[in-house]
């Protein structure tokens, strides 16, 4: 089915002027559960722009419904509608159902969804920009990356970029590897399947603006990752910025003041979209 056959339910406003949309369907594949996403309106009157949020959870685990309880604790939702941004946040397949690339597939028909039901919802097509955290991020990336894109900037949030150094490097059993586990196990042609999902090697010079946060001591995704990210689209005359986050881990653990990231990102829309 097509995602005018998935028609929105009305937005609802809460006392304090915020809409509110839960539980709808943007896909429904057959023989797999129903995709869905929620999204969130500012005050005012729109369109909005928006930033569509893809969870992480190493690409088998969570769900658009649960933050980082980190971020959670930094007020994300107040901090972006207090900005005038809209929120989506859409769920994917995981690697238990499905392998790569339909988690991919999925974020690109949310995306599509929300660009076709933009005028009901009140949100700007043109300014939508994807936040993805860790797993989520390296799949937010990757739609950015595609060629033609509907994405205007992405937010990356510690995420994987080099799979095939993932790999490689890796302490853990190909078997136990959650990015080999995504990429649909183990195989002669794995490398070849992780190059082929890597946004590192997927770089080129019509991306759209990124920004990279990541703490300089994640000890789940290098660091490196996004510092490598960055050159590259800096070479191609992209323009990407990188916010280290000196002695934080993994989720921003060990940092004192998630909510001044989240601003930073806000910042960077702002100049961007």
């Amino acid at each position: 089915m097509n995602v005018e056959d998935w028609a929105p339910p009305p937005i609802v406003r809460d006392s304090n002027g915020l809409g509110h949309l839960s539980n709808a369907t943007f896909a429904a594949v057959h023989g797999f559960r129903p995709l869905m996403l929620d999204v969130h309106l500012p005050e005012g009157r729109g369109p909005y722009p928006v930033v569509v949020y893809v969870h992480g959870g190493a690409w088998f685990s969570g769900s658009r419904l649960g933050l980082p309880p980190t971020v959670d604790r930094a007020d994300f939702h107040a901090r972006v509608l207090g900005r005038g941004y809209a929120i989506a946040e859409v769920d994917y397949r995981l690697s238990a159902e499905v392998g790569y690339p339909a988690p991919l597939d999925d974020v690109l028909e949310a995306l599509q969804w929300l660009c076709f039901w933009s005028p009901k919802l009140g949100l700007d097509p043109a300014r939508l920009a994807l936040l993805g955290e860790s797993a989520g991020a390296h799949l937010a990336l990757m739609a950015a990356l595609a060629e033609p894109t509907m994405v205007a900037a992405v937010i990356d949030w510690y995420g994987p970029t080099d799979l095939v150094k993932a790999i490689e490097t890796a302490s853990v059993e190909l078997s136990e590897n959650p990015a080999v586990q995504m990429l649909g196990g183990p195989g002669p042609d794995l490398l070849q399947r992780a190059a082929t999902a890597s946004p590192l090697f997927h770089v080129h010079a019509d991306a759209p603006p990124v920004l990279c946060i990541h703490g300089t001591a994640d000890h789940e995704v290098p660091y490196a990752d996004s510092v490598n990210l960055v050159a590259a689209l800096t070479q191609l005359g992209v323009r990407s910025e990188l916010l280290p986050v000196e002695g934080a881990g993994h989720v921003f653990e060990g940092c004192t003041d998630i909510g001044s990231l989240i601003d930073a990102g806000l910042d960077f829309l702002d100049r961007t979209l």
